[in-house]
């Protein structure tokens, strides 16, 4: 008697997010998410576009493109409904980050509105996990994002 194993599934996903003058410039955002099983790693959605500041009228800054493109990474998961999926998500910004993984909502600054809408799409998953890597560990989202 042979079992099927099911090959478990997650997801690896990088973000960032870049502006031409800060504060104040366009903005572009950027992330590749990938299925990771025991044997390979595969680039099932990647994503990149650009956010010109005369769309924010509140102002844009380095830390605003950062959470875009979490929201970004994280949409693509929602509009598939999978919310119980494996997902780990790797980014370079400190704040965002420690922002997501704390689930902190509130404060000041032009970022702060932004964070709230993630921290209440981040509470719809239920496997989620956010780390922190040095920007030279995220340069393939760094390169798309510009």
């Amino acid at each position: 008697l042979v079992l099927n194993k099911k090959i478990s599934m997650k997801y690896q996903c990088y973000f960032d997010g870049s502006i031409t003058k800060n504060p104040g410039g366009d903005m572009g955002i950027g992330g590749l998410i990938f299925e990771v099983n025991e044997s390979e790693k595969i680039n099932v959605h990647q994503f990149t576009e650009n956010l010109p500041a005369k769309d924010f009228p509140n102002g844009t800054s380095c830390n605003v493109a950062e959470i875009l493109a979490l929201q970004k990474l994280l949409s693509y998961f929602a509009l598939q409904e999978a919310y119980h999926e494996s997902i780990e998500v790797f980014g370079d910004s400190q704040i965002v980050i420690n922002r997501a993984t704390r689930m902190k909502k509130g404060g000041k600054g032009i970022f702060i509105p932004f964070v709230d809408e993630t921290i209440d799409l981040i509470s719809q998953f239920s496997n989620i996990k956010f780390k922190w890597i040095p920007r030279e560990q995220n340069t393939e989202a760094d390169n798309i994002s510009r």
